[in-house]
């Protein structure tokens, strides 16, 4: 039987530039592998947390096309060359930026401020099914599943959200 757990727990200690504060949390989570049979592997995470990773650089990108960065985190690179085909499944979009970031910003009204905006997709968990048999016979199946990533307007008269 081919099982393995590795529950993980990480503490961080942040130092925001605006107001100076440092802030503490502590994030846990689980990763998953299951081998089905000889041929097929169930992998799994649950909030997962990707802080080990390094870093990608920023660039500046004035062109209408997506910057492709290379995949670091683990669960992402291992077994998945079922999902590489003719480069359409891009994992970097799992987890990044959310689609509409700006939108909150671009319908303020003179008397309202953006309170929250999550610049990150946090994901929650991750399941994928990969493997190929003796025959060649291949499968592929991934799923994911992130927080919601929803802006919030106040008005700054009234303090009531914005519309």
């Amino acid at each position: 039987m081919r099982l393995s757990f590795s529950p993980y727990i990480s503490g961080y200690a942040e130092k925001t530039p605006e107001n100076k504060n440092w802030s503490y949390f502590l994030r846990g989570g689980l990763d998953l592998r299951y081998g089905i049979n000889e041929s097929y592997t169930l992998d799994m995470m649950l909030i997962p947390d990707f802080g080990q990773v390094q870093s990608d650089d920023q660039i500046l990108n004035l062109t209408p096309f997506e910057v492709r960065y290379d995949e670091r985190r683990q669960f992402f690179t291992e077994a998945t060359e079922m999902f590489n085909k003719c480069g359409i499944f891009y994992t970097r979009r799992i987890g990044s930026m959310p689609r509409n970031y700006s939108a909150p910003y671009d319908s303020l009204k003179a008397n309202e401020k953006v309170t929250t905006n999550p610049d990150e997709t946090r994901i929650i968990n991750a399941t994928k099914i990969s493997g190929r048999n003796s025959k060649g016979f291949g499968v592929g199946f991934f799923n994911a599943m992130t927080t919601n990533t929803w802006g919030t307007v106040q008005d700054t008269i009234t303090g009531h959200p914005g519309k």
